[in-house]
């Protein structure tokens, strides 16, 4: 029983099967590819120690959103001569409506929008501490008197 292989044949059956491990790789790994998600920028007094990309922005315990960047920038002005500007990302879609109660906000409100609506409400940032240990923290959203 002489059978010849044909190269090209195991070739493409490599290429397949390494194009279906990456994407099922792409589709375990993504939580929410498809959510509209709106950036805001938060400026916290004092130091950010242990606030890192990727920790996460809850509200009242439910993650919303995650930290996108970190960074210090120079304002221009005498007092802060320095300001950190903290980058998050929220998900719209945290906040949802049972059926027959009436959103609060516009579905197709800008970020802008969106954001007035909710510091005239009240919702500010803090900083909290997730482990003692480790030192890390995220951002929760509250409402605040």
């Amino acid at each position: 029983m002489n059978t010849r292989t044909h190269p090209r044949l195991i070739g493409a059956f490599a290429l397949g099967a390494i194009a279906l491990v990456l994407v099922a790789v792409v589709l375990l790994s993504s939580e929410d590819w498809f959510v509209h998600r709106d950036r805001f920028a938060v400026y916290f007094p004092g130091s950010v120690k242990g606030l890192n990309r990727g920790a996460q922005v809850t509200f009242r315990g439910i993650k919303v959103g995650e930290v996108v960047d970190v960074q210090a920038f120079l304002t221009g002005l005498e007092d802060p001569l320095i300001q950190i500007e903290t980058v998050i990302e929220i998900s719209t879609a945290a906040i949802d409506a049972p059926p027959g109660v009436p959103r609060a906000f516009a579905e197709d409100a800008s970020s802008e929008e969106f954001s007035r609506w909710l510091i005239a409400r009240g919702v500010r940032a803090r900083m909290m501490s997730s482990s003692v240990v480790t030192g890390q923290r995220y951002v929760d959203l509250d409402f605040m008197p």
